[in-house]
Parts: C-alpha cells; sequence; structure tokens
C-alpha cells in the first residue's frame, strides 16, 4: 500500500510500483521504497478466456489454467507505465465515429460539386 502524502509514484517494467515516503515519523522519510510488485498471468489459450465487458476477463475451461509470474520474468512481458493498451478501445464506437465522419465528409464534398455545377451553370446563362 502507497501511504497517503507519498511523492513519485512510479511503476518499472518489472511490475515494481515504489514512491518516496514523505512521512517524516517513518525511518524511511524521503527514500524511496518498494510498495509491491504487479504480477502478470499468462494462459494457454488466452482466446478461451470469459469477456466480462469493461475490458475484464476470466478464466474459463477453454483458457487453462495461469501461469503467474513477475512482468520480464517467464515470458509474461512487461509492464509499460502510461501507456493506454489496445484493448481498452470500443473498437465499435471507433468504427461508428470513423463512419460518421466519412457520411459528413461525403455530404460536404457533394455540396461543393453541386455548388460548382451551380456556378458553371449561371455562367453559361449568362453568356
Amino acid at each position: 500500500m502507497i501511504p497517503p502524502g507519498s511523492t513519485n509514484v512510479a511503476i518499472g517494467t518489472d511490475g515494481t510500483v515504489s514512491y518516496t515516503d514523505q512521512d517524516a515519523s517513518d525511518a524511511t522519510y524521503g527514500q524511496t521504497v518498494v510498495a509491491g510488485y504487479i504480477s502478470l498471468a499468462d494462459f494457454p489459450n488466452a482466446e478461451g478466456l470469459t469477456s466480462l465487458g469493461d475490458n475484464l476477463y476470466a478464466q474459463s475451461p477453454n483458457s487453462g489454467s495461469p501461469t503467474v509470474s513477475q512482468a520480464s520474468t517467464g515470458g509474461v512481458g512487461q509492464v509499460v507505465s502510461g501507456e493506454l493498451e489496445m484493448s481498452n478501445v470500443d473498437l465499435a464506437t471507433e468504427f461508428t465515429n470513423m463512419i460518421t465522419a466519412q457520411r459528413g465528409y461525403d455530404a460536404n464534398a457533394q455540396v461543393i460539386t453541386t455548388a460548382d455545377q451551380m456556378v458553371q451553370a449561371l455562367e453559361q446563362a449568362t453568356q
């Protein structure tokens, strides 16, 4: 647990969670302290996990049993602090936004084409 008032909270690529102790009554005052480690799990069949929604997954008979390791060991990968994982993206929403933007672009392009045709027709009528 990271005590209230601590500063410089950081997460390393090996899953180390550290902070600078700001409690003057502690023996570690002003020092960097390791609060703990983030563990990662690897499944024999990650596609077999059960989706619970909101980017949450649960073990299922199809996924197999997890192998839990500290990050950067056992082939489970690294922790990257401050990055957003692609699985946090709602693809359906992003596709909907893309289609809406594309339709707006098409409508604007059609308006420009129609305006251009009207100007051409007006020029021909005035000659």
